[in-house]
């Protein structure tokens, strides 16, 4: 019996179309991210916020199409594998040439998402239960595209999808029981959030990162998630109180880069890409998770520093983070 062509596999196979996306939108946000950076240095400052949230956005999106079989027991038909990906990627074609159709493309490639989590992976059990979080963050930052909100209100779904996945493997790495009404009940405050930021603003969604320490209060320095998590947490807390208190830091970056960012490096960079691109795990020292942070600090004091060259110096540092990461991650023996 002859073996399949391996284009033919990737657009009759289901398994291979999904992986294929995932693979193809984890790719493309590493290369978004690094343009997004550079956009500093060479002086395109006006696309630098956008470009760097898309990144961040895709990301997540490619991690959690990822993630559908194991959180919902389904693997997406190939049709909305393949219209996910053209989605996404028109949008952000259109999104770097500033065409305002841009949210409406990625907002349909996002219901595609919900839609299979929708039908999938709703439930009680601790393989569903987490799926509400994600489930939420897709539809606020759908209806926030769809109303033409600022982009920042889109945040909601990365931001909401890296919690849902610490809560899967927080408790049972660090061995520790979480108890479901006390996840029932941050998920409904999650939810309460997320609408009262329609009449307020797009910042009340920070506070959800820093209420995770309710659920997940357990510190480790045991390995790099442990210290990637615990870092994490706590930037969420500062990110929130210098939001109320009015500090003269950026919590924007704070909560992008410090608890996102971390959470990319400790988590899935180290633990799930590498599965993702069919390659073997390989030990990732907790000095990247630190770094993250660290550069996270020194962007949200930027204005604090009248240094030369400083934002490019931070610029150049997180490329040259994500690049080792890449470097890493296809450096490891190839498994699938």
């Amino acid at each position: 019996m002859k073996s399949q062509p391996v284009v033919s596999l990737f657009l009759k196979d289901r398994f291979w179309a999904w992986i294929l996306v995932s693979r193809t939108l984890i790719i493309f946000s590493s290369a978004i991210l690094a343009m997004g950076l550079l956009s500093i240095p060479i002086g395109y400052i006006h696309i630098h916020a956008i470009l760097m949230l898309l990144g961040v956005r895709l990301f997540y999106y490619g991690i959690m199409w990822a993630q559908i079989p194991s959180y919902t027991g389904y693997i997406p038909h190939r049709i909305l594998s393949f219209i996910a990906l053209i989605m996404e990627l028109i949008g952000i074609l259109l999104a770097v040439v500033q065409i305002d159709l841009w949210p409406y493309l990625s907002s349909i490639s996002i219901l595609v998402l919900g839609s299979i989590y929708i039908s999938k992976g709703l439930g009680t059990s601790w393989q569903k239960l987490p799926n509400t979080l994600t489930i939420l963050g897709i539809a606020h930052a759908s209806l926030s595209l769809l109303l033409g909100l600022d982009p920042l209100y889109s945040i909601s779904f990365p931001l909401l999808s890296a919690i849902s996945m610490m809560i899967r493997v927080e408790p049972s790495m660090f061995r520790y029981n979480v108890s479901k009404d006390l996840l029932a009940i941050y998920i409904l405050i999650s939810g309460f959030l997320l609408l009262l930021s329609f009449y307020l603003s797009f910042k009340i969604i920070m506070l959800i990162p820093a209420m995770l320490v309710l659920i997940l209060n357990r510190v480790s320095f045991k390995n790099i998630y442990g210290i990637g998590s615990t870092v994490a947490k706590a930037l969420g807390i500062i990110g929130s109180i210098s939001i109320f208190l009015n500090m003269q830091i950026d919590s924007l970056h704070i909560i992008l880069v410090g608890f996102l960012g971390v959470i990319m490096g400790s988590l899935c960079g180290p633990l799930i890409v590498p599965g993702i691109m069919g390659r073997s795990y390989k030990e990732f020292s907790p000095g990247y998770a630190i770094a993250i942070a660290l550069i996270a600090i020194l962007r949200a004091i930027y204005r604090e520093i009248s240094m030369p060259f400083y934002i490019e110096v931070i610029s150049f540092s997180m490329i040259t983070l994500i690049f080792v990461y890449i470097l890493k991650i296809m450096t490891s023996k190839r498994v699938v």
